[in-house]
């Protein structure tokens, strides 16, 4: 799939604190998502470029959310590919681990009783991660490069990527700095979910 097929819009984008990307968007196989990637740099045809994959997370990274540390990851996802001057950021529009918005609400509700957050999901009959990554892998094989350093504590996300032909020359943990003490019961649970933290 080349380059135009995949991007409905794309533009300058000039971040705060992380200096200046090319922004695009890719609709999802399903019409109703719309995917945003960032980039740094020339990627095309480059060796252990950084790429994070995350999915979208509205509480954490627009509402500020104490019990979650995707803000952080995403913060530090952006500090390294600037550092670096080359990567790439996916920001899937797949929330709520894949159940969605509406399914996220209702889980706070077992997050509240002391369920953790694949405890809260599973309580409601969902699958605790219903994530997928074909369209990541779509996205990274649009931009071409040949290998990624994918910034991921999840061997799950590595393995469903090289699993679509993604080379993946190495994996670099993406730990929040200082994540929100409130966040620790979550980061318990990805562990022995086996995120490697």
């Amino acid at each position: 799939m080349n380059y135009e097929e995949i991007f409905a819009a794309s533009a300058v984008y000039q971040t705060r604190r992380f200096g200046e990307f090319k922004i695009m968007v890719a609709l999802g196989n399903d019409i109703n998502r719309e995917h945003l990637v960032l980039v740094r740099g020339d990627v095309a045809d480059a060796r252990d470029v950084l790429c994070r994959v995350a999915s979208r997370c509205v509480t954490s990274t627009a509402l500020d959310a104490s019990d979650c540390d995707c803000s952080g990851q995403i913060d530090r996802a952006m500090r390294l590919i600037d550092r670096a001057d080359r990567g790439i950021l996916i920001y899937l529009d797949q929330e709520g681990r894949g159940n969605g918005i509406v399914n996220k609400v209702k889980a706070m509700n077992g997050k509240r009783r002391g369920l953790d957050t694949f405890e809260a999901v599973e309580e409601l009959g969902l699958p605790a991660d219903n994530r997928g990554y074909k369209e990541a892998a779509q996205l990274i094989h649009a931009l071409g490069p040949m290998s990624i350093a994918l910034l991921t504590n999840n061997i799950e996300k590595l393995q469903a990527l090289r699993d679509q032909g993604i080379v993946i020359a190495d994996m670099i943990p993406c730990i929040a700095i200082d994540p929100p003490v409130e966040a620790q019961r979550h980061l318990d649970a990805k562990r022995a979910r086996g995120h490697t933290l």
